[in-house]
């Protein structure tokens, strides 16, 4: 049923802008990622968007594919009221959003949803935002990556500067210690973490986007 029926994500990053087309299935059916300058501005955002949301569309329309509706996430605070989207352009972490009831729970001043920021360890760690045990400073890419440099040794020298989480999961995949660590201690944090928000609210379900590759 609605086997053509299809949605758009995009997701802004600090360093790229990541944007998939899904099916009703859950189905992802095209995955396409553009590098985005370290300077953003709010028209070379949206310039960027509507470029990758015609290239991704157009690739989907040779199969028959029209996306209905798109999504967008990123981090910052959004006037829902006006449709203007005020980004806080990011370094990789952890967001979220809830559905209660079919809506989206905003909180006061539309910041619900922080799940980044839930302590899950408060011995140790504190993050670039003074939270100290956060979620995302445990569990997010970067996370993976600064855990894996301390394992391996490359903390302080110049290649970290460049190694991203999908090169440490491939890492592990060739048998590197460090890599299998990082990677074994980062989705201990994750499931931390998801526990928790399942203990809290008891959801029908839970939608874990992952970014890993940043």
């Amino acid at each position: 049923m609605f086997k053509q029926a299809a949605a758009i994500g995009a997701d802004i990053g600090n360093f790229s802008l990541k944007i998939a087309v899904v099916n009703f299935g859950r189905e992802v059916l095209s995955v396409k990622s553009y590098p985005l300058k370290h300077v953003q501005t709010k028209d070379y955002l949206l310039s960027k968007i509507v470029s990758a949301v015609r290239d991704i569309r157009a690739t989907v329309a040779l199969d028959g594919i029209n996306p209905l509706s798109i999504g967008i996430s990123v981090k910052g605070f959004i006037d829902h009221q006006s449709g203007v989207i005020f980004v806080g352009l990011r370094s990789t972490g952890i967001g979220g959003w809830i559905i209660i009831n079919g809506k989206l729970y905003r909180g006061v001043n539309n910041a619900g949803g922080e799940i980044g920021q839930m302590i899950i360890n408060y011995d140790n760690g504190l993050s670039d935002k003074g939270i100290r045990g956060s979620f995302e400073h445990f569990a997010s890419a970067f996370a993976l990556v600064r855990r894996y440099s301390e394992l391996s040794g490359i903390m302080n020298s110049k290649s970290r500067k460049t190694l991203t989480g999908k090169e440490i999961f491939e890492l592990s995949y060739k048998k590197d210690p460090a890599a299998i660590k990082a990677v074994k201690e980062n989705a201990e944090m994750v499931g931390v973490g998801l526990a928790n928000l399942i203990t809290i609210f008891a959801p029908y379900s839970l939608l874990r986007l992952a970014g890993k590759s940043i």
